[in-house]
């Protein structure tokens, strides 16, 4: 490990990043695994299998109090668990079933849900103790393959999503190993009983009772004629017809089709029980067909316990109801066209990614770094040819490694499950904590504070001024650290092709992106025109130098201001003790540890250097953890500081702004992005488009993703980007086709961009 504890921090937050990607590919487990607020673990009905026959086993989850997963509709909010299955023997003979796991799609047995109330939404899940039963066919293992092989390993990779009033998302891959037996099974009787009041939960089918359905009033009415059973064999005892008695309940097994939350009416006229349910009203138009479950608590095939039934039928009165000729819905946009994987080809990726790096190098992200590198360039004034080109090779590799190592970091947690875009790393309060510490290091280190012994410097360079090897590749890495919070033009279909494409596939775009970066630092390292324009070094380098740590301190304040928007008011005073302590821990080594000191001097010096840091690192830490970011209004509208009133974003409200046929702007930004907040500066100061604004009554969304947010990350998506800013209108013509009904603003905005395409949005 590097002893230059600047180049040593970068490191650490590199293979940080590299330890947090591989949370997604942990060994299978064969016991349960307890992930606060949930334990789960992988069950098997009985305790062998045999050949040809079926089998089942079980996802167990075992939520903690208060704490809920999901049905597969998992109702307003929510993701239902996915599951991915494979089998594997221990064929001795020739490895045919041992050298690799073979994928396998079991059917998959949902009990009946609950109905959790969450504030105004509702959902549908289970808490407590819940077990998802797996179906395997009668195929999964062979005559051939029970001879040869006296086990088969079942293995399972489950994503799940867990809440409380704040969410959790959570994944494992699970085995379990299961005999071969030419007997009948044996039950496992551990688990007989969680097996069997499951079963007693799936929900039946009973041709014999007559649903059917009419709309009338934006009503649902669900009419359950109860059959009249005769009491002979095969038939089921019949159903108390007692409407007193009797409560029904409709869940739908699709979205957008009934109000969840909304009560759900039961009326009995003699003959019909008519249950009532409100239809959503983001939908384009009422369902002419519906499908879920209806529950009873009197039961449908055995009286006296709830059971649900399994529904599907047609509606009647749709059609005389006027259909809304409106597609313009957000859940009616699938993808922005001109950003798919399917119309963006590779070659066009590399292009669009290179020329996305290349344009990065002007945007606002990058202004935190220039200072850096506006030192390097002077104090390679006056050096060889061969050094300065050299540099320009080891800051090109750090730049490209950099993005590499972000990329798959960013891949490896999506494909864990995990709803990430990119500038993820700015989303953690933790990394920008510990990158406010390091900049504060690098600022000191210019005013002189501390410096660097000459033989840590001749080994390991600096990261502030790019010298030597790790300082070099140091500096590149920080500037991409920095740089890629937001996305400049052209990297959003870059973006949207690498993150939709095989790996390798995906990180060569990303290579590419990197590639655009470093050119222009590449050649002015290897053209000694340009070196030879700057004044040879001399004594205005120490001036140049300090007065070169102030856009660092300036890089602090605004990361300070991103931790407190993330986590409150509280992480940033918790901050500035831990950078009061780093600041006086530095003071010390700069004081003691100088190299003219006697030995028992420097080393108490860097012991006192390292108390001070560590004891600062510590209490802002453990104040980051108990601190709560500021909630915004109930209502979720505010105003900003340009008078302009905002709401919060959320698909549904923002549906029902464009069934309303307003114009809706529509803003993704994120404290961490300096080109997002850029943009609301040039923007929005404007009068002109303040006036406009007000005066067309056009409805403004903000869509803040400061910390990680799924549902915008999943509409980023629709709309092909991976990152922020993005700034979309919605026009408030209703003719237009879902892939036709916004605009995508540039990512760097202007009032006039802004003011036209909201005149276009108006006509």
């Amino acid at each position: 490990m590097p002893r230059n504890p600047l180049t040593k921090a970068i490191l650490i937050l590199l293979l940080l990043a590299q330890s947090v990607a591989t949370l997604g590919s942990l060994p299978a487990s064969a016991d349960p695994i307890r992930a606060p607020p949930v334990e789960v673990e992988l069950i098997a009905e009985h305790r062998s299998i045999q050949a040809n026959e079926p089998f089942f086993l079980g996802f167990r989850m075992r939520t903690d109090p208060g704490w809920h997963v999901y049905w597969k509709y998992a109702g307003d909010s929510g993701s239902a668990p996915k599951f991915s299955w494979s089998v594997s023997g221990d064929d001795r003979a020739d490895q045919s079933l041992s050298t690799a796991n073979t994928p396998i799609s079991p059917i998959i047995h949902w009990a009946y849900p609950e109905r959790i109330p969450v504030g105004p939404l509702l959902n549908y899940g289970y808490s407590g103790e819940s077990l998802f039963i797996a179906e395997f066919p009668s195929t999964t293992l062979s005559v051939a393959q029970a001879e040869s092989s006296t086990s088969l390993e079942v293995f399972v990779d489950v994503e799940w999503l867990v809440c409380m009033e704040e969410c959790i998302p959570g994944n494992a891959v699970l085995q379990t190993t299961l005999p071969i037996s030419s007997s009948k099974p044996e039950v496992n009787q551990q688990w007989k009983d969680l097996f069997a009041h499951t079963r007693s939960r799936w929900p039946v089918q009973a041709s014999e009772i007559s649903v059917s359905g009419h709309f009338d009033n934006n009503e649902y009415i669900v009419s359950v004629e109860l059959p009249k059973f005769a009491l002979d064999a095969g038939k089921a005892p019949p159903l108390p017809s007692a409407h007193n008695e009797l409560e029904l309940t409709f869940i739908p097994d699709v979205g957008d089709i009934i109000e969840n939350a909304s009560p759900q009416k039961l009326h009995f006229d003699g003959k019909l029980h008519s249950l009532t349910l409100t239809r959503n009203i983001i939908s384009d138009a009422p369902s002419e067909q519906l499908s879920g479950l209806l529950i009873s608590n009197r039961g449908w095939t055995t009286p006296g316990l709830p059971q649900a039934l399994e529904v599907s039928f047609p509606v009647s009165g749709v059609e005389a109801t006027p259909k809304k000729q409106s597609n313009n819905t957000f859940q009616g946009i699938q993808r922005a066209p001109s950003e798919t994987s399917d119309q963006v080809s590779f070659p066009m990726a590399l292009v669009l990614a290179f020329l996305g790096g290349l344009i990065l190098n002007i945007m606002p992200c990058v202004f935190p770094v220039l200072s850096l590198k506006l030192l390097s360039f002077a104090e390679e004034a006056g050096r060889t040819t061969r050094h300065t080109l050299t540099q320009g090779f080891l800051f090109s590799a750090g730049v490209i490694g950099t993005f590499l190592l972000l990329a798959a970091t960013l891949i490896l947690l999506r494909n864990a499950g995990h709803s990430l875009g990119w500038g993820f790393q700015l989303q953690s309060p933790v990394f920008v904590l510990a990158l406010s510490f390091l900049m504060t290091a690098l600022a000191l280190n210019l005013l002189g504070v501390f410096e660097m012994g000459a033989s840590v410097q001749r080994a390991f360079g600096t990261v502030k001024t790019g010298e030597g090897t790790a300082g070099s590749i140091g500096s590149g890495a920080l500037a991409v650290v920095l740089a890629t919070p937001c996305t400049a033009p052209f990297m959003g279909s870059a973006l949207a092709y690498a993150l939709t494409v095989p790996a390798l596939s995906g990180l060569t775009v990303f290579a590419a992106l990197g590639v655009g970066m470093a050119l222009p630092y590449f050649l002015l390292c290897t053209v000694p025109g340009f070196l030879k324009i700057l004044p040879r070094p001399g004594a205005w380098m120490l001036t140049f130098k300090q007065l070169m740590a102030f856009p660092l301190f300036a890089t602090v304040i605004w990361l300070l201001w991103v931790l407190g928007v993330q986590a409150g008011p509280d992480a940033i005073v918790g901050a500035l003790i831990g950078l009061l302590g780093l600041g006086l821990g530095l003071w010390c080594l700069g004081i003691w540890a100088a190299p003219h000191r006697r030995y028992r001097t420097r080393m108490f010096g860097r012991l006192a250097c390292a108390a001070c840091a560590l004891v600062g690192g510590w209490l802002s830490y453990s104040t980051l953890m108990e601190s709560r970011p500021v909630q915004s209004t109930t209502s979720g509208v505010y105003t900003d500081t340009y008078g302009q009133q905002w709401e919060d974003f959320s698909e549904k409200h923002l549906s029902e702004l464009l069934a309303s046929k307003r114009v809706v702007y529509l803003d993704f930004t994120a404290a961490w992005c300096i080109t997002c907040q850029v943009n609301k500066k040039l923007v929005f100061s404007s009068s002109e488009v303040r006036d406009f604004i007000s005066s067309n009554n056009i409805a403004l969304i903000r869509a803040d993703w400061t910390n990680q947010d799924p549902s915008i990350t999943e509409a980023l998506a629709k709309f092909g980007r991976q990152g922020v800013p993005l700034n979309v209108v919605f026009p408030h013509s209703q003719d237009s086709s879902p892939d036709n009904n916004f605009t995508l603003l540039p990512a760097v905005l202007t009032p006039n961009i802004v003011l036209e395409a909201l005149r276009q949005a108006v006509k």
